[in-house]
């Protein structure tokens, strides 16, 4: 099996630990406990959220928002659901992961309309490149001035019946 890139969804992190050592599926994390140590302002309980979430999220915004977005709205979820437990806004820690998952679809679509607005106010650089120059150039200008004499020496050279069916 290959080695997954550093940075890349696929790459293993760390699953949080238990008191004994033993790495804990999310589904074994006792939800109320990890709020309360979060609540209290204990960074092993910061780390331990971050370990117990980082991976789903990291790999469902890396494919919502590709490789450039994902990490840095990964961390604006982490902050904003650390702000929100400690400021007492959860109410029930057992759902937790819900309202994860509620912040991380909020980034998603925030992320998204910042894309659009800023693809809409966007100026493609390559459509100027194809309207053409109006004004004409000192060189132009000699060119149109030398066909023009080029013609009428044409025209007089020609018979006088031969401009009269030209209407000339």
């Amino acid at each position: 099996m290959l080695n997954p890139k550093p940075g890349s969804p696929d790459e293993p992190l760390d699953e949080p630990a238990d008191s004994s050592g033993n790495a804990r599926s999310p589904s074994q994390v006792d939800w109320s406990a990890l709020v309360a140590k979060v609540q209290s302002g204990d960074s092993a309980g910061m780390a331990q959220l971050y370990a117990v979430f980082s991976r789903g999220i990291k790999y469902c915004l890396y494919r919502k928002l590709g490789p450039e977005h994902a990490e840095d709205k990964m961390h604006d979820t982490f902050l904003i659901v650390v702000k929100a437990i400690q400021s007492g806004q959860l109410r029930e820690p057992e759902l937790l992961m819900g309202f994860v998952r509620t912040v991380m679809q909020r980034q998603i679509a925030l992320q998204i309309e910042k894309t659009v607005t800023s693809r809409c106010k966007e100026i493609d650089l390559d459509i100027g490149s194809a309207v053409p120059n109006r004004t004409s150039t000192p060189e132009q200008d000699i060119i149109v001035k030398e066909k023009a004499e080029l013609m009428k020496s044409a025209l007089q050279a020609l018979l006088e019946r031969d401009r009269e069916i030209l209407g000339l």
